[in-house]
């Protein structure tokens, strides 16, 4: 029997991340994917903006807003 210890997303107990706002979240989805990142999920509109949670290649996850 195998364990996956993975952690897919940033939504477990003890797991953190970090965030950025940003002017034009299109464009910085599209420069971070240039550096080896990815999208977790899909964009998410809220009251205030718009969010995205991403990971990068060494496994760090990140989320990116922008702002109404």
């Amino acid at each position: 029997q195998s364990t996956n210890n993975e952690i897919s997303h940033p939504l477990y107990p003890g797991c953190a991340h970090i965030g950025f706002i940003v002017n034009d979240l299109l464009k910085m989805i599209e420069i971070t994917n240039k550096y080896g990142a990815k999208i977790l999920g899909e964009i998410t509109d809220f009251e205030a903006g718009k969010s995205v949670y991403c990971t990068e290649p060494s496994g760090t996850f990140f989320e990116m807003e922008e702002l109404n």
